[in-house]
């Protein structure tokens, strides 16, 4: 969805257009973040990061783990034809853990997906 501003005489006004996002990123991003066994559609889909409570070298290994099982159903699909996934502590703030994606689509465009994750 993009905001475009629309001159219209002496005054601008905000149009919202909708173009198809050919980019695997919301994917990306819906896979990792809806809770895994909540989405009633398909209670495979979704990721496990919200078992993980205890911030330790052994739980970013799982979160790891956890955040690639999520994302697999892009590489069955062919919506992606690699997929690589990294997870460290924060080091500004030990509560958290950061998590980067970067993906391959199958026409050769790189996705790099970053976010945060608070482990309480």
């Amino acid at each position: 969805m993009d905001f475009q501003v629309i001159l219209d005489g002496q005054y601008p006004t905000g149009g919202l257009t909708f173009t198809k996002n050919s980019d695997i990123r919301t994917d990306i991003f819906n896979s990792i973040n809806v809770q895994k066994g909540s989405f009633f559609q398909n209670t495979s889909f979704g990721s496990s990061l919200f078992k993980i409570k205890k911030l330790t070298d052994s739980n970013l290994l799982l979160a790891e783990q956890y955040i690639k099982e999520a994302l697999e159903w892009l590489l069955k699909t062919g919506r992606a034809a690699s997929i690589a996934v990294l997870v460290e502590r924060d080091s500004l703030d030990r509560g958290r853990m950061n998590l980067k994606v970067t993906a391959t689509q199958p026409d050769g465009l790189i996705i790099t997906y970053e976010q945060f994750k608070r482990v309480i």
